[in-house]
């Protein structure tokens, strides 16, 4: 009879636990996604531009350095469209070149006033970080870029004239935007 009741006690958790039943399924809305939902890029509206530097710049005669520049700008005046679907900038600037230039071991300081500038192209994100592709194929390197401020440097060419003479300044600018 032990036997029997051992064997009946067996059984009953043995059959117990082949009745479990498997978990019921979750509607979908309950499940998790793993699958990271597209947030719209930070770098997406309109920025306007605050600061200005110029740096590293030389003033050419007949293709001659004769001289050397630094700067910055003031009276700004521009903006940065970043849009997507497609993702394209433009840009607009003017300002006044105010530089401190030394020419043929002179110094003198200058205001030049630079009209504007325009520019568009493609833009992308790599690594979080904005990355500017311009339809000219000039360069456009990113320093730094926020959700709120972005730091780019380009080319600064423009033509200074002194009395009867005119030279070609060429330097590299950095451009401050931040966003409105």
């Amino acid at each position: 009879m032990k036997l029997y009741l051992i064997a009946f006690a067996f059984l009953i958790v043995f059959a117990s636990g082949a009745c479990n039943k498997p978990p019921v399924p979750r509607p979908d809305s309950e499940q998790k996604d793993s699958t990271p939902i597209d947030q719209p890029s930070v770098y997406l509206g309109s920025w306007e531009y605050t600061s200005i530097k110029l740096t590293n710049g030389s003033v050419l005669l007949s293709s001659n350095e004769v001289g050397t520049f630094t700067g910055t700008g003031s009276d700004i005046i521009g903006e940065v469209e970043i849009t997507d679907d497609p993702q394209r900038y433009s840009t607009e600037v003017e300002f006044t070149a105010d530089l401190n230039l030394v020419i043929f071991q002179q110094s003198t300081q200058q205001s030049v006033p630079v009209p504007q500038n325009t520019s568009v192209g493609d833009w992308e994100e790599k690594n979080s970080k904005l990355v500017l592709m311009p339809d000219d194929e000039s360069d456009i390197e990113i320093i730094s870029s926020t959700e709120d401020k972005i730091v780019f440097k380009g080319n600064f060419n423009q033509k200074l004239t002194f009395g009867q003479f005119t030279f070609d300044a060429n330097s590299d600018v950095e451009f401050t935007i931040e966003k409105l």
